[in-house]
């Protein structure tokens, strides 16, 4: 396969490696940098946007492949904005998605805003020139009362 049919889909997470294959072509050879043994840079960004730029150079430069790369979280408004850019780790340092959940639900349990909005910043590094695109999705909805499944959403 040519290599610029490749395409390095930047992330360590296996569910969302999957998600993003199942969005793109057939034809696209999709890599993982789990694969080529590249580990995960430090995200030390302050916004979403400029977290899913660095991994994605950050790719690139590693495997001189296109790469796409992501971040994403969760901002809670009456919570100023958090767990925001921390979410993952966030969800991680409290044990699992789920128990990270049910925190933010106790702590929402006395406020009328439940307004909150999922962020995604979408990143493509395409050259070694400075040739690459970002684009962002706002999903805004309020949290519900409880935890049902996997969805937090009303």
């Amino acid at each position: 396969m040519k290599k610029n049919n490749q395409l390095l889909i930047g992330t360590h997470n296996d569910g969302k490696f999957v998600e993003i294959c199942k969005l793109l072509s057939k034809k696209i050879k999709k890599i993982s940098p789990k694969s080529l043994k590249i580990k995960a840079p430090k995200e030390t960004g302050k916004t979403f946007k400029s977290n899913s730029k660095l991994k994605a150079n950050f790719f690139f430069k590693k495997s001189k492949l296109v790469s796409l790369s992501d971040d994403s979280g969760l901002e809670i408004f009456s919570l100023n904005k958090k767990p925001g850019i921390h979410s993952a780790r966030w969800a991680k340092k409290n044990g699992s998605f789920k128990k990270a959940m049910l925190k933010i639900l106790n702590k929402l349990r006395n406020k009328k805003n439940r307004k909150a909005r999922f962020i995604c910043s979408l990143s493509i590094k395409l050259d070694k020139k400075k040739n690459d695109y970002c684009s962002w999705y706002y999903k805004w909805k309020n949290l519900s009362q409880n935890v049902r499944k996997k969805r937090f959403w009303i």
